[in-house]
């Protein structure tokens, strides 16, 4: 495989989530519908090394001491990274959920996020009621996570979708730096603890 990371950012709406002013959460997306069940049992280390490809982030989850789990949702993941590093910080805004992420040891599971009415308006309000959508990581990280990408072949690599909250991407200039320092931050120790 190769040593690298394939970073596809986007923003969405999240007002499904919280009518006004939309979720708080980053979403990252690893190719997991939020139904995916990681084992809610165990957590990072736990090594579930697979013949099939379930996600993203195959060549990683192949390296030794490394887990599927734990790079998804463990301590280490980089939802969790950008947590530490925004707790350090203070946080990004007045919203103290602004940039915390699912999946990630703070917030496991995006389906129980999705689902929970405290942070999904359309499980109490949706007409129908019905759980808030979850960006699970699209074309890009499915198609660009192998070197030939235009026969889907070729040598893996990493790959992560990040679907930002409006709280970020609308907050202003001085919360779009303190971000753009906390996520370059997470993702080179990620990538540090990954490859050294």
């Amino acid at each position: 495989g190769i040593k690298s990371l394939l970073f596809d950012m986007h923003g969405y709406a999240g007002y499904d989530w919280v009518p006004t002013d939309g979720a708080p959460f980053i979403q990252w997306g690893y190719r997991l519908n939020d139904e995916t069940s990681l084992n809610p049992d165990e957590y990072c280390p736990l090594d579930t090394r697979s013949s099939g490809t379930i996600g993203t982030l195959t060549h990683a989850r192949w390296m030794d001491d490394q887990s599927y789990e734990c790079l998804v949702r463990g301590p280490g993941s980089l939802g969790s990274r950008v947590a530490s590093e925004m707790d350090a910080r203070g946080g990004l805004t007045a919203n103290a959920l602004c940039g915390y992420g699912t999946p990630s040891y703070e917030y496991e599971s995006p389906w129980a996020l999705a689902n929970d009415p405290i942070h999904c308006d359309k499980i109490t309000n949706g007409s129908p009621p019905s759980e808030c959508h979850y960006y699970s990581g699209g074309f890009d990280v499915e198609v660009h996570e192998r070197m030939d990408w235009e026969n889907i072949a070729g040598d893996h690599f990493n790959a992560v979708q990040a679907e930002l909250p409006r709280c970020i991407r609308f907050g202003g200039l001085a919360v779009r730096e303190k971000f753009a320092d906390v996520l370059s931050v997470a993702v080179m120790s990620f990538l540090r603890d990954l490859y050294t």
